[in-house]
């Protein structure tokens, strides 16, 4: 975690959810996979203005961080990665850009 830009990202949240810029090194945000969000939600147009609790498993620091985006992909989920952070995020929660969390919605 470099504060390097995933090439694979264009840095714009979901129009759904605002169009927030990703790459903002100040904003704190998640992103989750489109079928947890459709699961929890309803439509993914229903995850706006909600968001997610997420502790290190390192060291069990928690954060609160506004749904931004939707992502992983299904291919990533299946891997075990369910959720992308903002760079903010993993550097609140003392992360490296692989830490293992765990998130609920709230």
């Amino acid at each position: 975690m470099d504060g390097s830009w995933d090439r694979g990202d264009n840095g714009v949240g979901s129009p759904i959810l605002g169009s927030v810029n990703t790459r903002d090194p100040h904003l704190v945000g998640a992103a989750v996979p489109i079928a947890f969000a459709k699961a929890q939600f309803g439509k993914l147009r229903n995850a706006r203005g909600k968001s997610v609790e997420v502790t290190s498993r390192v060291n069990g620091v928690s954060i609160t961080a506004p749904i931004v985006d939707f992502g992983p992909t299904a291919a990533q989920v299946k891997r075990g990665i369910a959720l992308d952070l903002t760079l903010a995020a993993q550097r609140a929660l003392g992360g490296n850009g692989k830490t293992p969390v765990k998130y609920r919605f709230v």
